[in-house]
């Protein structure tokens, strides 16, 4: 099979390119180590495959639209018997932290 269509089958069969569907396995990883180890950022990363911080950042960016650090502290694993923020909660909680901090500088206060 030409490497031509090999992407082309590739690509019908996961609705997406190689690189894209590489970047989706790395990111999973990832977060998998951010939410159950205390590895740093870097190590979770380069442990995944990434070889560019740059890239990295670019692509954590685009999927959960959010740093790698803020979803780490949504969604470390809690000790037993707590609850974490379920993803669908996550966005309000963004929210509902940005528009405290709003809030504050239209009270005239410093934001934490």
């Amino acid at each position: 099979m030409q490497p031509c269509a090999l992407s082309g089958v590739f690509s019908k069969t996961f609705h997406t390119n190689f690189n894209g569907y590489l970047n989706d396995v790395r990111l999973d990883y990832v977060c998998h180590l951010l939410r159950h180890t205390d590895q740093s950022i870097t190590e979770a990363y380069e442990n995944a495959g990434f070889s560019s911080q740059r890239t990295f950042n670019r692509v954590f960016q685009e999927r959960f639209r959010m740093t790698p650090r803020e979803y780490r502290r949504l969604n470390q694993a809690a000790p037993s018997g707590e609850h974490t923020v379920s993803p669908q909660g996550q966005w309000a909680v963004r929210l509902l932290l940005h528009s405290e901090n709003l809030q504050g500088c239209a009270d005239g206060k410093e934001s934490l």
